[in-house]
């Protein structure tokens, strides 16, 4: 599913807005956040011995959601641009993977 979704979502001819696309940004955002929140909780409970409050969760989750679905918005738009550059799928695509690793082993 990811990487279907990835592939949708770096396509500059696919609209965001197709309610299949939403549906898998949607699930991936809250899929996400569940896993990160819990993670900082961990942490949280490694450290310090407790939980996360609720409103300290609740900002975390809010926040997150937020950046996610910023970042789904981003990478659409950069893949447009890219394609309006170089007026070819296939380069475009190849810019997008280039700049999708890269990230992700930085990260």
């Amino acid at each position: 599913m990811a990487t279907k979704l990835y592939l949708e979502t770096t396509d500059p001819t696919v609209s965001l807005l197709q309610p299949r696309i939403m549906l898998g940004i949607s699930i991936s955002i809250i899929v996400h956040t569940i896993i990160y929140t819990i993670f900082l909780n961990a942490i949280s409970y490694i450290v310090r011995g407790r939980f996360l409050s609720k409103t300290i969760n609740k900002r975390i989750m809010i926040a997150l959601a937020i950046l996610m679905l910023l970042g789904f918005i981003a990478r659409h738009y950069r893949a447009k641009d890219a394609y309006n550059t170089f007026q070819d799928k296939a380069k475009t695509r190849e810019f997008m993977n280039h700049g999708y690793v890269c990230w992700v082993f930085l990260s």
